[in-house]
Parts: structure tokens; sequence; C-alpha cells
């Protein structure tokens, strides 16, 4: 219901002033509607599994951190409408659907330290808003737009053990899955090569302000026996570069 409430108000913001700013330039200004498809890479800050067993001195503890692999292919679909001020610049605003990769980290077995192979995995997806003004040329434009991005992202937890003593010898997993939903603010910067008066090619910088999600474990063994799991499950911060097409009608 929140995410449905959002991008109705973002829907409204975006709008609203664009259809009304006709009055502010040439009576002949009337509002465009334009459609673009986006692809590329995103950097997201998620710091994963760590490990660290010992007395916490740096001479006998070890710390053990687990392997990372990003899929940082990026999809994005968008539509939005321009209005022109007067013949060089215009209040714009879109709303758009979004895939920003995923991030899989593996902490493997270590022996009598974790017996544990553990396996955490991080998809994001996002439906965001934006608002703002655009520099329009016959051959180029640029843009810039703030707004939110409703970012959700999957995660995806499994581990296994293997018990070899008796009478529990055995098998054991473990999995878990849920999603993590947050809006966060968000900004994009936008590029366009004009090919004719319906297409252009497209470049883009979309920034989504957010924390750094990951799992830290901590094992002191000592007379009386110290475990501290801190786990952050907040939204990141993502940095999507893209290029794309833009049809204006």
């Amino acid at each position: 219901m929140k995410k449905i409430a959002f991008i109705s108000l973002m829907s409204s913001l975006s709008l609203s002033p664009i259809v009304n700013a006709g009055a502010m330039g040439d009576a002949g200004c009337s509002p465009s509607a334009f459609a673009a498809v986006e692809g590329g890479y995103t950097w997201s800050k998620i710091d994963g599994l760590e490990f660290t067993s010992g007395t916490g001195t740096a001479a006998t503890s070890t710390t053990v951190e687990s392997t990372k692999k990003q899929n940082q292919y990026t999809v994005r679909l968008a539509a939005g409408v321009i209005n022109m001020i007067d013949d060089s610049f215009g209040l714009t605003g879109e709303l758009g659907w979004g895939y920003y990769g995923s991030t899989t980290f593996d902490l493997p077995a270590l022996s009598l330290v974790v017996p544990i192979n553990v396996t955490s995995k991080y998809t994001l997806t996002g439906f965001d808003a934006l608002i703002g003004a655009a520099f329009v040329q016959p051959y180029y434009s640029l843009s810039f737009k703030v707004g939110g991005l409703i970012q959700n992202m999957q995660i995806n937890n499994t581990a296994s053990y293997t018990n070899l003593v008796a009478p529990l010898a055995g098998i054991y997993t473990y999995n878990e899955k849920h999603n993590s939903t947050a809006v966060l603010p968000a900004i994009k910067l936008g590029a366009a090569y004009n090919i004719d008066q319906n297409w252009a090619i497209t470049g883009s910088w979309l920034f989504a302000f957010g924390a750094s999600p990951g799992t830290t474990l901590t094992y002191t063994p000592a007379a009386v026996t110290n475990v501290a799991l801190d786990v952050n499950t907040q939204n990141p911060m993502t940095n999507s570069f893209m290029i794309g097409f833009q049809y204006s009608a």
C-alpha cells in the first residue's frame, strides 16, 4: 500500500507542475511524452559476510571474508513527459522500473573454525519517480532530475552443516528468503543525442543514497566465550551508469 501511495504521489508531483507550466512559455508549447529503454552497469555498496575468531588481538585473531561475485548488468524502462518553457529550457518528469543486478557472497566451511557453508545473495530491483529540468538544443539535450527510488532488495541466505559424529550424523541445511524495501533519495543526470525528431541515443547516471548491508560474526573463546553477530539489512547505495534509446511522441 505504501508503494502505491508513493508512486501516485510522485506521479502527481511530476505531472501537475509540468502540465501547468505551459502558460509560462509560448502558447504552442504543449507537453510531449517520451519512453526510454536503458542498459548498463550498477555498483552497489554491499559488504557481505565476515567472520573473526580468536582473542581479538592482531597476533592471534583470524578474520575470514566471504568471496564476492557480482552480476552488475542493469536494465531500466521509463516513460515521462517534457514541457518546454521557452526554446531551450523545459520541465520534465519520468517514472521508471529497473533491475540493478545481484551480489552473491560465499563463506565456505573452514575446518574446525566455521564448519558451516554459508551463502548470501542480494538481488536489487526498484521503481523510481523523478522530476527536474532539461536544456534542449536541436542536436542534443541535457537534464537533471531528483526524486525517489523504491528499492526492493531480495535476500536469500543458505547454510549447510555436515555432522559426522553419531548419533546426530547427517547433513543439515537452512534456507531463508525475505525482501527489504525502502524509499531512497535519488538523482539522475542525463544527456541525449537526437538522431531525428523522434529518436535519441541517451546516456545517464542514476545514484540512489543508501547504506552498506552485510553480516559480521565475531567469536572469541575464553573463560567466558563471546559471540557477537551484527546484521545490517538496510537497503544499499547504488551507482548506475546506463546508455539507451529514447522515443519522443
